[in-house]
Parts: structure tokens; sequence; C-alpha cells
């Protein structure tokens, strides 16, 4: 089965802080480094776009496929992009 990127987004579900759905093709993302003393705040160490192509779920057959795709590709873009 080949998963459009609407239903790719429609299984993810992915959603803003007030509900509103996000694309899963255009995230980005900021990566905080916390030094455990709040009243300084954090500070800001990188922000990147978290690329996530259609052609990375060429494999899926089901919905769990897709879940786990997604999983394993933003783990794997977070550790490239932002570490």
């Amino acid at each position: 089965m080949v998963f459009t990127q609407e239903e790719i987004n429609r299984i993810v579900a992915l959603k803003d802080s007030g509900g509103k759905p996000l694309d899963v093709f255009s995230l980005g993302g900021v990566l905080y480094l916390d030094d455990g003393d709040n009243s300084k705040g954090n500070c800001k160490f990188a922000a990147h776009s978290l690329p996530i192509y259609i052609d990375d779920f060429w494999a899926c057959e089901t919905d769990e496929d897709v879940l786990n795709t997604f999983n394993d590709c933003l783990k794997d873009v977070i550790l490239e992009k932002l570490l």
C-alpha cells in the first residue's frame, strides 16, 4: 500500500499546543540545555528543520508501520541535526 502525505499526517496526528494539526513533513526543532538552575532558564543550543520525506514511508503497509517509521525517522533526524 502506498500512503499519501495526507494519510500519513492523519495517522501520526501531531498537534500543536492549541490543538491545530501539524504537518510531519515540515517540522522544526530546538534543542535546549538545562543546567538544573531554574532561575536562569534554559539555554538555547540549536535550531534546525527536521526533514522527514514521503519516501521514508515506502515500505509501510499498515497504520502501525507508518507510526513506527515516523518515530524512527524523527529519532534519526533529531540525532543527526540537533546533537
